[in-house]
């Protein structure tokens, strides 16, 4: 299994952000995993008001290449039906698998977001990550 990460430092109160980014390869599948700061996944809050330090996460393989249901499953599924497939996959569990990524270079973005699907605007609560699929 080939593993690429970041790893962050974040303080104990703030801004919502991204302490820990990862990717594990294994069997034609990649999954990314994100571990957060100040931040609590709100699935029931989707599509809803903002409420601080509460939202979810939105994956960009490849600038929203691989962000469909081809590639990154029930998240891609879940992106169509928003309109959004081939920008970003959701998550409202800190991950998603990606299969049948080509060999070669990727990057994934992950971004933290409001329940209403607005971006946090600080630093920390976006990250990217390049890693290769061999």
């Amino acid at each position: 299994m080939l593993r690429t990460r970041i790893a962050g430092i974040a303080t104990a109160t703030g801004p919502p952000t991204i302490t820990f980014l990862i990717t594990a390869q294994q069997a034609g599948k990649v999954t990314v995993r994100v571990t957060t700061k100040n931040f609590t996944i709100d699935a029931r809050g989707v599509g809803k008001r903002a409420r601080a330090g509460r939202g979810h996460e939105h994956f960009v393989m490849d600038h929203g290449k691989y962000d469909r249901p081809k590639y990154s499953g029930a998240n891609g599924r879940v992106a169509r039906r928003l309109g959004v497939a081939g920008r970003y996959s959701g998550s409202v569990d800190n991950t998603v698998t990606y299969r049948g990524l080509p060999k070669g270079r990727h990057s994934v973005t992950v971004l933290l977001v409001r329940n209403t699907h607005a971006r946090y605007p600080n630093a920390g609560a976006q990250k990217t990550l390049t890693f290769t699929v061999k």
